[in-house]
C-alpha cells in the first residue's frame, strides 16, 4: 500500500486569509447590523466603489455585469463575488490584456470584435478600438477585472451600508 499524500506532504491548507476574510464580513454583516443600516448611504459607497463597472437599478458603468439581476440578496453569493471575484468568471467578463506594435498595452474586456478590428472596455476610459493589424499580442486571462479587497478600503458602517443596498428589492433615492 502506498504512502498518503498527507502523510508525505503534509495537509492540504485552504486560503486562511480568504476564510479569515468570509468569517470576518459574515459577523459583521449580522442580522442586528442589517436592521440598522442605511441604504441610501449605501447607494453613495455602491456608486463610488462598484458603479464605476456595475450597474444597478439603470445607473452605473458598464465594464462588470449589471447587478440588478443578480441574486443580491443571499448574503453568501456577494461574499463571494466580492471576496474572490476571480473564481468563476465568465468569458464575457474576463481581463484581455492587447500590447500593440508600438508598445502600447490596453488591458480590458472585449466589447466588439471583427475581422479588421477589436474593441475593449477600460476602466476610467473611453472605450479603445485596435486595429488587429497594429497588435503584438493578445492574452485571455482567466482573471476578472474585478479587485480583491474591495472591501478592504471601507470602514464597517459603509460595508454595512453597501451591502444593505446591494440586497434591496426596489431603488433607494
Amino acid at each position: 500500500m502506498g504512502t498518503r499524500f498527507a502523510d508525505v506532504w503534509g495537509p492540504v491548507e485552504e486560503n486562511s486569509s480568504e476564510n479569515r476574510a468570509y468569517a470576518r464580513y459574515r459577523g459583521l454583516l449580522n442580522d442586528v447590523a442589517m436592521k440598522t443600516a442605511n441604504p441610501q448611504n449605501g447607494h453613495g459607497v455602491f456608486l463610488r466603489t462598484c458603479g464605476p463597472c456595475h450597474a444597478m437599478y439603470g445607473e452605473g458603468g458598464n465594464i462588470g455585469p449589471d447587478l440588478t439581476g443578480s441574486n443580491r440578496a443571499n448574503l453568501e453569493y456577494l461574499l463571494a463575488n466580492v471576496l474572490n471575484p476571480n473564481a468563476d468568471v465568465p468569458d464575457a467578463y474576463k481581463m484581455v490584456v492587447v500590447t500593440t506594435r508600438d508598445g502600447r498595452t490596453f488591458s480590458g474586456n472585449v466589447v466588439s470584435e471583427t475581422d479588421q478590428q477589436l474593441t475593449l472596455r477600460i476602466v476610467g476610459r473611453d472605450s479603445a478600438a485596435i486595429r488587429k493589424s497594429d497588435i503584438q499580442s493578445r492574452e485571455t486571462t482567466a482573471m476578472s477585472m474585478m479587485p480583491t479587497g474591495l472591501f478592504d478600503s471601507l470602514m464597517d458602517r459603509e460595508v454595512i451600508d453597501l451591502v444593505a443596498y446591494l440586497r434591496s428589492a426596489v431603488k433607494t433615492p
